[in-house]
């Protein structure tokens, strides 16, 4: 993602990979007073407290509206990811990330994310996410 004056990217990665990434000489995640966008890619999020680390950081940020990549790779299934969620903890994910930004107020837009097996297995982790904003439009708007 190009970074602009109005957006800020938060990435949540495992310990390790955020270890490889300060190695690699990677610059700091940009951060600025007064942002309109705000990227998250948390495939990996229990590498923070989410629960208390994502509505911080939205609250911090007052974000006018959310990107999300409702990534898979941290699924028990996916050889790249090392997470090991199950579906049920893909759902609990991307619900707790969609009702964090709904009960703000604040609009979300989500995309689908890697994941690596084969199609149909990838197919049915991809559509959580749908699932869950129909359940989250349906009880919360």
């Amino acid at each position: 993602m190009r970074y602009a004056a109005s957006s800020k990217t938060v990435s949540a990665l495992m310990q390790k990979q955020w270890r490889e990434r300060r190695k690699s000489g990677s610059p700091p995640q940009p951060s600025f007073k007064r942002c309109t966008c705000f990227y998250l890619k948390l495939q990996d999020i229990f590498f923070f407290s989410s629960q208390e680390y994502l509505p911080a950081t939205i609250d911090d940020f007052h974000p006018d509206v959310i990107l999300y990549d409702a990534g898979v790779d941290p699924h028990e299934r996916d050889e790249l990811g090392k997470l090991k969620l199950t579906d049920q903890g893909l759902y609990n994910r991307d619900m707790f990330v969609l009702k964090t930004a709904i009960c703000r107020g604040i609009p979300i837009i989500t995309v689908i994310g890697g994941g690596y097996d084969e199609i149909m297995a990838l197919s049915a982790r991809h559509s959580i996410i749908h699932r869950v904003a129909t359940e989250v439009w349906d009880n919360y708007l």
